[in-house]
C-alpha cells in the first residue's frame, strides 16, 4: 500500500508540529458526532514509477466547523 506524504510547509502554515496536528485532529473527531467530507475535482498525475501528485477539492462539515479547501498531496509507493 502507498504512503501519503505530508509537506512540512503544511504544518508550518498552521504553526503546529505533525504530532500536535494529529492530536488536534483526534480531538476534533472525538467531540464532533456528525462529520461529512465530500471530495470533488480529483486529479491524479504520475510523477514517476513510484510517485503521484493528487489534488482535490474538500468540502468539510462537522457539528462546529465547515470549510471548502483545495488540497494537494504526494503519494509514494
Amino acid at each position: 500500500m502507498g504512503q501519503l506524504i505530508m509537506s512540512s510547509s503544511f504544518t508550518k502554515t498552521l504553526k503546529l508540529s505533525k504530532a500536535d496536528w494529529r492530536k488536534q485532529r483526534s480531538k476534533a473527531f472525538f467531540y464532533n458526532h456528525h462529520i461529512k467530507v465530500k471530495v470533488s475535482e480529483l486529479h491524479i498525475n504520475s510523477i514517476d514509477s513510484n510517485h503521484v501528485n493528487i489534488s482535490f477539492k474538500q468540502d468539510f462539515k462537522s457539528d462546529e466547523f465547515s470549510d471548502v479547501i483545495k488540497k494537494k498531496r504526494m503519494a509514494k509507493n
